[in-house]
């Protein structure tokens, strides 16, 4: 803030979000943060989230934590699968470390795709989080792969002795799924 001649409340005006929410950020009392309001702040100050989310902004903690490009896939008009639609502008960060060790590759070989609507025939959700791993482009039964086949883009699921993938590219595998739960959805009410 010190570098931008910028003052918390004047930040919070700028960014779009609560002075308090700036000011529990400044003494540490903001224990999860929401992404689009740490964004909204870097934004505001010319910083990447990662600079927001180190303790020690002054070492080179920074290169831990990278963004993963994020694509939106809509349903297909014609068929269950899925489309590629547009670029998000949503960010999604992960630690390096994480990428390298629980999904064994490098950041640079992933990117992110959200659904717009389910797909009950390979148990995905509106809205779910899929990183895809791009080096895994080889057949793998009973695992999901985003294919390019003629000028669409679409997910599907590999069964043995079902499937023709002639003409087809497999651009990569799903790695990692993130789903979000609606606790007030699925809820009960219980009386006592």
């Amino acid at each position: 803030m010190e570098r931008s001649s910028i003052n918390a409340k004047k930040l919070a005006e700028k960014a779009d979000v609560g002075a308090s929410f700036v000011y529990d950020i400044l003494n540490g009392n903001s224990k999860n943060p929401t992404i689009n309001k740490l964004s909204s702040i870097a934004d505001i100050l010319g910083v990447d989230v990662s600079y927001l989310l180190n303790d020690d902004n002054n070492t080179n903690n920074n290169d831990n934590i990278i963004e993963i490009k994020s694509l939106l896939l809509e349903s297909s008009e014609t068929s269950d699968d899925l489309v590629f639609e547009s670029y998000t502008s949503q960010p999604y960060y992960f630690q390096k470390e994480w990428i390298e060790k629980q999904l064994n590759t490098s950041p640079s070989n992933l990117f992110i795709l959200i659904t717009n609507e389910d797909i009950p025939s390979l148990s995905i959700q509106k809205n779910d989080i899929l990183i895809i791993d791009t080096t895994k482009n080889h057949v793998i039964y009973e695992n999901i792969f985003l294919i390019k086949k003629a000028d669409k883009i679409f997910l599907h699921k590999f069964e043995e002795n079902n499937d023709n993938i002639d003409n087809s590219k497999i651009i990569g595998q799903i790695v990692w799924l993130s789903r979000r739960i609606n606790t007030q959805q699925n809820s009960k009410i219980i009386n006592t």
